[in-house]
């Protein structure tokens, strides 16, 4: 099962939770389901006054669209050991792939990438997403760091076995 917001004939598409309640915006698509992300606007997925959870194998977000909310963005795979792959240009079918630039075009207070029960994290190019203060990688396997990793303000890595970083990297 797929979830696209589409810019085909317009160029206002969203899905948004409004008012100051906490209200909380959820996508769960279906195994290897992909979630596309097209209007031009950075509030193409948001939450006024809570959180976005985006639950899915495959993410694209396009160029000119973002997720926003005031608290915590977390994406994270579906389907239980589904590799995460950071900065991806590609949106491969074995992996949750993302690019420096599609993180960049999330803005909230906190990202959290992955989940207890998402497979091996990999950075495969650097990746400092610009617009979010608080980031943090969570998987059930291993991250690799192969490639410098900044957190803007702050940055966890919580694995599930080992954190391996390669002496060319680094973590900020």
């Amino acid at each position: 099962r797929n979830i696209a917001l589409l810019d085909d004939t317009g160029n206002s598409a969203s899905l948004a939770v409004l008012g100051t309640g906490r209200g909380v915006v959820i996508l769960n698509a279906g195994p290897n389901g992909l979630v596309t992300l097209e209007p031009p606007s950075t509030n193409t997925i948001s939450s006024g006054s809570g959180d976005v959870v985006v639950n899915a194998d495959r993410l694209v977000i396009g160029a000119t669209s973002g997720i926003t909310a005031p608290g915590i963005v977390t994406l994270r795979p579906v389907t239980q050991g589904r590799e995460i792959s950071l900065g991806s240009l590609s949106d491969g079918p074995t992996a949750l792939e993302l690019s420096d630039g599609e993180l960049d075009r999330v803005f909230a207070n906190s990202l959290v990438h992955g989940g207890p029960t998402a497979g091996p994290i990999t950075v495969g190019a650097p990746i400092a997403p610009g617009s979010i203060p608080h980031f943090a990688l969570q998987c059930g396997a291993d991250i690799l760091v192969n490639f410098s990793l900044t957190g803007p303000n702050s940055l966890t890595l919580n694995a599930g076995a080992n954190v391996h970083q390669l002496a060319a990297s680094t973590l900020i």
